[in-house]
């Protein structure tokens, strides 16, 4: 097939220049965009027709018109093909596009993951690399990473090179899968061992003897106040009086109405005093003070640990 530097949409231009028509008007008509397949319309309107095209990228659907606005005025009479047969401007035939873009396409992102999870690999991360060329003809490099392994491809769009680099990566891993499963497996034992390594320099902080929460997540922390307050049938209103004067009694007073203990730990003694406030509840409560004496750094985690405290205990007010 011949090889043509020429697009559908400069045809259509020089053919309008050539006969002194108008130039064409391209406009977007559908525009649909997400983690799935793309779709993108454009009609072109030029010499009295108008010629609708589609494409999985705004530049392909735009040449996509132009070339069917060209076929039109072909079947009129009015456009006169040169040199090369018509269709090899087809921009899909050069671009390997489906003729219509919810045609079947082969997900080897998809593919890998599977792959990957089958065999308790890590996910594949895909990187780009590079993003030139000018608007009408932009290529795309994008890096897929896995263990120790990395592919690269470039294409029009940054879904089709991360797609390459998917199918690239699996031609290459699969001969080696038992052996990344090794290295996944040693990578994960690493990082269990600094989770123990970081538990027990934690465990050094706290004093009592709780049992921890662990369905709790970190995002629903304040409400561990708020289900202690409903457990002893108590509101904020309850604890009022006590956040009149932030001192250490009335914080006292405060967690005692909800059975919980506390604690200051000194951490540090040069340059600076600093002091942790450990609170006996069944997801970590620590506040930090700082100051140039104990004294000191403990009345500032006092008063942080009181914004905290009213914080936490007036969400209930939201839905009380």
């Amino acid at each position: 097939m011949t090889t043509n530097t020429k697009t559908p949409a400069m045809l259509l231009q020089e053919f309008t220049v050539k006969k002194k028509f108008s130039p064409p008007e391209y406009n977007l008509i559908v525009s649909k965009e997400g983690t799935h397949q793309n779709e993108f319309h454009y009609k072109v309107s030029v010499a009295n027709i108008d010629a609708i095209g589609m494409g999985r990228s705004k530049q392909v659907a735009k040449h996509d018109a132009a070339f069917k606005a060209i076929e039109l005025l072909t079947k009129m009479g009015v456009y006169i093909v040169e040199g090369a047969p018509l269709s090899d401007f087809n921009p899909k035939m050069h671009r390997n596009e489906p003729d219509h873009p919810f045609q079947a396409v082969v997900n080897c992102i998809g593919n890998l993951q599977e792959i990957c999870c089958e065999n308790k690999l890590p996910p594949p991360q895909f990187i780009e690399i590079s993003d030139i060329g000018p608007p009408h003809c932009r290529q795309f490099t994008y890096e897929c990473q896995l263990s120790s392994i990395k592919t690269q491809a470039t294409a029009n769009t940054k879904k089709q090179a991360k797609q390459i680099a998917a199918k690239l990566m699996t031609d290459r891993i699969t001969d080696i899968i038992p052996q990344l499963a090794v290295e996944s497996e040693n990578y994960r034992n690493a990082i269990t061992s600094q989770d123990d390594d970081v538990k027990d320099l934690y465990s050094k902080l706290s004093f009592f003897n709780v049992i921890p929460n662990k369905s709790a997540k970190v995002t629903e922390f304040p409400y561990c106040f708020i289900k202690l307050m409903e457990e002893r049938d108590l509101n904020f209103d309850s604890f009022i009086d006590y956040f009149k004067l932030k001192t250490e009694d009335n914080m006292k007073k405060i967690l005692e109405k909800l059975d919980l203990e506390y604690q200051f730990v000194p951490i540090q003694e040069v340059p600076d005093t600093v002091v942790i406030l450990n609170v006996s509840t069944d997801t970590p409560f620590s506040v930090l003070g700082l100051g140039p004496s104990f004294d000191y750094a403990k009345n500032c985690a006092i008063k942080e640990a009181f914004v905290m405290l009213e914080t936490y205990m007036t969400v209930k007010k939201l839905v009380w």
